[in-house]
């Protein structure tokens, strides 16, 4: 059942690793598949313009060291390519865009109507505009 349940938060989960591999975590999956993912929810663009695109470490710790502070839009694309690599059936938003300001929520909504295509979804939101474009 896990397996088939897609989840995305306000907070995504990344580790310090390269944005490929946070976007692959847990499953096999070959570049292609990786950048195919990543181009369904127009994040392919934001990623290659990276110093080290998709071999780019992500900095968890914010002091710039290890790699990329990355912005809360690019965190959640990530994870949203993550999600989509897994093809799963049924998707649990969960505050998905509550952080975000007007132009990031857009963009991020943006990919999340292209993921929900299809599957099941259950939306956790607190401002009820957000669901009513799905009623």
């Amino acid at each position: 059942m896990r397996s088939q349940i897609g989840l995305v938060t306000q907070e995504p989960t990344l580790l310090s690793l390269s944005v490929k591999d946070n976007i692959a975590y847990g499953r096999s999956a070959t570049s292609d598949q990786i950048e195919e993912a990543t181009k369904t929810i127009h994040a392919h663009d934001f990623i290659t313009s990276l110093e080290m695109g998709y071999k780019t470490q992500v900095d968890l710790a914010h002091v710039g060291r290890t790699g990329l502070s990355l912005t809360e839009e690019q965190k959640i694309k990530i994870s949203i390519a993550h999600v989509v690599l897994s093809n799963p059936s049924i998707l649990l938003l969960d505050e998905v865009t509550s952080g975000l300001n007007f132009k990031a929520e857009k963009v991020v909504q943006e990919a999340l109507d292209i993921l929900m295509l299809g599957r099941s979804t259950i939306i956790i939101a607190r401002r009820l505009s957000l669901i009513l474009l799905y009623i």
